[in-house]
């Protein structure tokens, strides 16, 4: 069903979504098993759009487990001057710091917390390189597991 939130009303764009999400989880259960697969999203407990993105991310685990998932924490005034960035704007990213306090004061509830596999991040003082080695080991080691 399409969102009812204020928020997110239902329109073209959600439809024009839900048709690319489609088409790649057709291109994601093609892919053999041993491919990994990662999604970027931020989802918050209390909307139906998050309820129907979040389902479709566990439907996709049932056919590629294990779902792993990872929570990036950034300071507030570390996340305001990333936000800023250039490189946001070469890659037509939102570049207003008020997005970045309103989202770290909203108090929203993150999905995907409750995870077996889930991975809390703080990357204030971290490069994305240096981001990216941290997840890599930690999901080295579930491997391992």
């Amino acid at each position: 069903r399409p969102p009812r939130s204020p928020l997110f009303p239902y329109t073209t764009l959600f439809r024009s979504i839900r048709a690319t999400q489609s088409i790649a989880d057709e291109r994601i259960l093609a892919l053999p098993l041993d491919v990994p697969v990662v999604l970027t999203e931020v989802l918050t407990e209390g909307t139906e759009w998050a309820d129907e993105c979040w389902v479709r991310v566990l439907e996709l685990a049932k056919t590629r487990a294990p779902l792993c998932t990872v929570l990036l924490h950034c300071e507030l005034e570390e996340n305001k001057r990333r936000i800023q960035s250039e490189e946001r704007h070469i890659k037509r990213k939102p570049r207003d710091p008020v997005m970045a306090q309103r989202n770290q004061e909203g108090g929203a509830v993150l999905m995907g917390t409750d995870v077996p596999n889930y991975l809390a991040l703080d990357v204030t003082k971290l490069a994305a390189h240096e981001a990216a080695s941290e997840i890599v080991t930690w999901l080295e080691t579930l491997r391992a597991q």
